[in-house]
């Protein structure tokens, strides 16, 4: 039986940060969960998002504290449950848990295993193993939005308005050099890097790292980074307008994955769809 906790228990006694519990509508309904979710790979993206909208409907995901009726939950920290903790880990949201007390689970795992950029949808998602030179545009996986630099800033943002065309080259050292704007501008960070220094515009060239985050589950994603610098990966913090594009930790938060969207050759002039305009054309 998984380890009960009742409601009432005070918060100096619940554990307190990354304790996360789902509350027990009954056992019947837990070894129905339990028994419909066995067979299903944990791998398998379709099959996630199935199992996340049953579990919507059987289940619902809260952190300790919230709930104001007597309701017993069950935590799902405890070995007993690792195939729960399996599954939320594979569909990449278990770090957001506590964020959808006011959020259904299952859009959120439909978030993060579709997301895509539907202006750009038309265009090529690199999945290489090593990314080729060429023009693109960058998005960021957790929250969708496009790497800017806006005009006279020199900090890269993200965007849901539009986005900067990034010129991406890899020299025969393994490194690519990420130049955008309307100058000759390159992606750089400061000297001494730390967690929380933003990501700005230099005409000086820096050398980064672009790779796979998994070549098998996240074929699409893409870490950045500087060798030097692990482990400190290119972040977006949040999804607001303008957010600096920062240096974060965390190479399983997917704030910090990346998606590359391939240019044609010769259509380098495309600008990336305005959140106003109709997002199945360019603009």
């Amino acid at each position: 039986m998984p380890h009960i906790h009742d409601q009432n228990t005070s918060q100096a006694d619940a554990p307190v940060a990354q304790n996360l519990a789902i509350k027990d509508d009954g056992d019947e309904n837990l070894n129905a969960a339990t028994k419909s979710t066995t067979s299903v790979h944990v791998r398998e993206v379709n099959g996630l998002a199935r199992v996340a909208r049953r579990w919507a409907r059987k289940l619902r995901v809260m952190s300790f504290g919230e709930s104001k009726t007597k309701k017993k939950i069950v935590d799902i920290t405890g070995p007993t449950n690792a195939w729960i903790r399996s599954i939320l880990r594979e569909s990449s949201v278990i770090a957001e848990i506590s964020q959808l007390r006011k959020r259904p689970y299952a859009s959120h795992v439909q978030k993060h295993t579709y997301a895509t950029w539907v202006g750009l949808g038309h265009l090529q998602i690199e999945q290489s193993p090593f990314l080729p030179s060429g023009t693109y545009f960058i998005t960021n996986f957790r929250h969708d939005v496009l790497v800017s630099l806006p005009d006279r800033q020199e900090e890269l943002c993200g965007s849901a308005n539009s986005g900067s065309k990034w010129r991406i080259t890899n020299d025969s050292d393994k490194r690519w050099y990420i130049q955008g704007g309307s100058g000759p501008w390159f992606a750089y960070r400061w000297p001494s890097p730390r967690a929380g220094n933003t990501i700005i515009a230099s005409q000086e060239k820096f050398g980064w790292v672009i790779g796979q985050r998994n070549a098998i589950r996240d074929p699409d994603c893409y870490l950045i980074y500087a060798t030097s610098d692990l482990p400190l990966l290119w972040g977006l913090p949040d999804g607001d307008e303008q957010t600096p594009v920062a240096l974060c930790r965390g190479e399983t938060d997917s704030k910090n994955w990346w998606r590359f969207h391939r240019i044609p050759d010769g259509n380098e002039d495309q600008l990336a769809p305005s959140a106003n305009a109709d997002r199945s054309r360019y603009v």
